[in-house]
């Protein structure tokens, strides 16, 4: 199989710190309540067994001390069970609705754990980023990974995060 698509593998190595990612052959495009099985049976077979799915999401030990080797391991396997393209082809509805979620919901989340988060930027100015193809503003992405609360503080909405 192809590799992933770039741009998703681009925000998978910013969330998980990988600064120099490997390549990685595809196993399976899936969706995304099929991916978290696959990614936690995934790091077992990299070798952490203490990685499993907790209220929906994927928890895992994240201590500095393994912080770049998890995060590694974290990466190859979003990028062995890649979501279906389709799933990068939303509406702008679909758009609208992480904005949302990420403003109104994750954003204070996050700062009620006590975390730093940056102020979102305009609707306007994210959605024009986002159909220009960049890397555009997510607030997973600003929070270290061994701080961020994943079940306190899902990163997707449930509406965008189901099958």
């Amino acid at each position: 199989m192809a590799s992933a698509d770039e741009a998703y593998l681009r925000q998978v190595a910013q969330v998980y710190g990988v600064t120099d990612p490997p390549e990685v052959e595809v196993v399976k495009e899936v969706g995304p309540k099929e991916q978290v099985d696959l990614v936690v049976a995934c790091m077992h077979e990299l070798g952490w067994p203490e990685v499993r799915v907790q209220d929906g999401g994927i928890s895992y030990p994240w201590t500095p001390e393994v912080q770049d080797d998890v995060g590694r391991a974290m990466y190859t396997c979003y990028a062995r069970y890649p979501l279906r393209p389709e799933l990068f082809e939303p509406t702008e509805e679909m758009y609208r609705q992480l904005y949302d979620y990420y403003t109104d919901e994750l954003v204070p989340c996050l700062r009620s754990h006590g975390l730093v988060v940056s102020s979102p930027p305009s609707w306007k100015a994210w959605i024009a980023g986002v159909q220009a193809g960049e890397d555009y503003w997510n607030p997973v992405a600003e929070v270290d990974p061994a701080d961020y609360p994943t079940d306190a503080c899902p990163p997707l909405p449930p509406e965008l995060s189901s099958e």
